[in-house]
């Protein structure tokens, strides 16, 4: 194929055709195109040489608007013509012609600018001829081949249509939601945007595990290509990408939990189930309640109100659902009471509210938001243990001898009246002597109790890890800016006291379901089967060092239908029953203690209950990942707060025999973390750390040893 100066050509630009004129031929072709730009074209990549020609001796502006000209006239003779009427003459015919046959039924013309018009024709509308590259042949397919190309072309214009829709309003959405043509609800109303944008959805969430990855970044590449677009200036890489794109167009906020969005967590309940619970607390007789008489048929509890009943709380807690109380008995001996609201009380099992608890499974506390199982009108109300009002409570009595170890135990139905509500540090002023209050000296008496009843755990095989909880808390400022505040729960007296109170009533629900055969869910866990990891973690407290290198030995708890023992307490039988509130296991065990106590027939029977164990299971499993996912996140925006700082760490473990990388905790929100080693030679060693990079939605942190203290 020859070509000369100034020939017009139709070429192949990277998938799209353009018009352009010779200005230099070879090997290559330099082409002025109808952008005015000067480009270099294969000869190869030649779809069409007209014979036609422009003068190339201007500018290049000069050039362009020539071709403008010429692509007008092309575009007039186009639609002059009716190449299915075409197609009809030479279907008939029965014979294939070349572009000049097809041209001259065509146009009824065939000069070159006719040619060019045909073949333009042609190329846009391919179904009527099949062409027959080797001959130079156009063949009129039949009537079927072509109606059945037409409805392909139509479906694949539909989707090309649908895409470019999609591009578009997602690109409006990005730049200025007010001011796009629709909003995000309207148009996801769209089957076929909302499946597009499912894509980009599901990879934000799943990242690389998604199996449309591929095609959810090659969606994110056409979106961030269009650089006009501020909005859009998306750097990073992978599904962080795909999440940016979610934050532009006020899908997702800037912090959100992606955990919470793959389980689905809506944060809200529904306003149906609210109204539910306000009708149900608007019924109960003992909401407002200082005395029996004011409640019916309150003989079908044990009368407790007298009993000093105390809560240990944070002061941010509102759902109160655990009291303690200390009686000193005529033989020398105490009994303790450990009082868990009884919310069964104020739902009916078979009440939509109870459903969606059972669904829910648990309540969730992420630092930026808690998701109660229940409504708030209830769960900080009529279920919480607020103290100068009769509550109903499920009740867990234990006789310590004088040992202070256990000798009798017992569960029953109460009505308790909490006296005083206390916070932890409170408590720990009382029990320390610091300060003076009426409950001081049962509260120092149910302290060294429980330091007796925790080394009893321990002569009996317990693994106790000393390992202090990150606190983490986010509330948002009018403007939605996050104020985080972060800090380390330790171990103080007050928190063992409430920690070992609670296991006790755990373990005496635990042996008496045994003992009584009741089906309920009983947390276990199995002892590591290798009897290094089993010495070296049985039977003792270790501090924070040993703790997070022994810890990966221990075996995961799980909920089960049978008493299989539990490894990490060292406890033959362990239920949880003491948030009913926030656990639906919890509340079954209730149930089923309430039915067993009142003679009544077992709301779950045996073969209920494994079934539900792997529902709540999952649903546990997901709350965890949900607060552990906002807690690091948050801690790494705390962290980015303060990039280039420094924050002081204690080396816990060495990664590799080579120590290269060593695991620290850091003092001020005790995050786990990983540190290049240089100068870290010792593992408990105090150091000093530059906070040197984060970035809390790729999950990436780096800090550097500064010095060591």
């Amino acid at each position: 194929m020859g070509f000369f100066m100034g020939e017009v050509i139709q070429y192949d630009d990277g998938g799209q055709v353009r018009l352009g004129a010779i200005k230099e031929a070879g090997k290559s072709l330099l082409v002025v195109n109808d952008q005015g730009q000067e480009v270099r074209v294969a000869t190869r990549g030649v779809l069409f040489s007209s014979g036609l020609k422009v003068g190339t001796s201007g500018s290049a502006e000069q050039v362009a608007a020539a071709l403008a000209d010429l692509d007008q006239k092309l575009s007039e003779l186009e639609g002059s013509g009716d190449l299915r009427e075409a197609w009809e003459i030479l279907l008939a015919e029965g014979e294939a012609v070349g572009l000049e046959g097809v041209a001259e039924w065509l146009l009824a013309e065939t000069e070159p600018i006719h040619l060019m018009a045909t073949w333009r024709v042609l190329m846009r509308q391919p179904a009527y001829f099949k062409y027959n590259k080797k001959k130079a042949l156009y063949e009129a397919r039949s009537a079927a081949q072509v109606e059945a190309l037409l409805k392909q072309a139509e479906a694949e214009a539909a989707a090309k249509g649908a895409h470019q829709r999609f591009l578009d309003i997602v690109r409006a959405l990005a730049n200025d939601p007010a001011a796009s043509p629709a909003t995000l609800e309207e148009a996801l109303a769209d089957a076929r945007f909302r499946k597009r944008f499912a894509v980009l959805e599901r990879y934000a969430l799943e990242g690389d595990f998604y199996d449309k990855a591929g095609a959810a970044g090659e969606l994110i590449d056409e979106l961030i290509g269009d650089r006009s677009n501020p909005a859009l200036q998306i750097g990073g890489k992978g599904s962080v990408r795909a999440f940016e794109v979610m934050v532009a167009v006020g899908h997702f906020s800037p912090h959100e939990n992606l955990a919470q969005r793959r389980a689905g967590l809506d944060v809200a309940l529904d306003p149906a189930f609210i109204a539910a619970a306000e009708a149900l607390s608007a019924r109960l007789s003992f909401i407002d309640a200082t005395s029996l008489d004011q409640i019916p048929n309150a003989d079908t509890r044990e009368d407790h109100l007298a009993l000093p009943v105390v809560t240990i709380d944070s002061p941010s807690t509102k759902d109160i659902d655990d009291g303690l109380s200390l009686r000193r008995l005529e033989d020398g001996t105490i009994e303790l009471g450990i009082h868990i609201a009884d919310p069964a009380e104020v739902i009916p099992i078979d009440h939509e509210l109870e459903a969606e608890a059972r669904r829910r499974g648990t309540s969730v506390y992420a630092p930026h938001c808690t998701v109660p199982m229940f409504p708030k009108v209830l769960s900080e109300n009529a279920m919480s243990l607020v103290a100068g009002v009769v509550r109903p409570a499920m009740s867990f009595f234990v006789r310590l001898g004088e040992d202070l170890l256990p000798v009798e135990r017992r569960v029953a139905m109460t009505w308790i009246k909490p006296d005083h509500r206390l916070s932890y540090d409170e408590a720990d002023e009382m029990i320390s002597g610091a300060a003076e209050h009426e409950r001081a000296e049962d509260l120092k008496l149910m302290y060294e109790a429980s330091k007796v009843l925790l080394a009893r755990r321990v002569a009996q095989g317990a693994a106790i890890f000393s390992i202090p909880e990150a606190k983490i808390s986010v509330r948002f400022d009018e403007d939605g800016q996050p104020d985080i505040k972060v800090g380390v729960m330790r171990d103080t007296p007050s928190r063992q006291l409430v920690q070992e109170m609670m296991v006790l009533a755990g373990e005496t629900v635990g042996l008496y379901c045994m003992k009584e055969r009741l089906p309920v869910l009983y947390r276990t866990q199995q002892a590591p089967e290798d009897p290094e990891h089993f010495a070296a973690l049985a039977g003792k407290i270790h501090p924070i060092g040993q703790a997070f290198q022994l810890r990966r030995y221990m075996k995961r708890g799980e909920l089960a239908d049978t008493p299989l023992g539990h490894f990490g307490l060292g406890l033959e039988a362990y239920v949880q029953a003491t948030s009913p509130i926030r656990r639906y296991s919890d509340l079954m065990c209730h149930r089923q203690l309430r039915a067993h106590l009142r003679g009544e027939p077992l709301p779950f029977e045996p073969t209920q209950v494994g079934g539900i164990a792997t529902q709540l299971g999952e649903r546990a499993g997901e709350a965890s990942q949900i607060e552990r996912e906002g807690k690091r996140y948050w801690t790494l925006v705390w962290m980015q707060e303060r990039q280039g700082q420094t924050v002081d760490a204690t080396v816990l473990h060495y990664t590799d025999d080579r120590r290269r990388r060593v695991w620290v905790w850091i003092h001020d929100n005790g995050h786990f973390a990983q540190v290049a080693a240089t100068s870290i030679t010792q593992e408990g060693a105090q150091v000093k750390l530059k906070i040197d990079t984060v970035h809390p939605r790729r999950d990436l942190l780096v800090l550097k040893a500064v010095e060591e203290v």
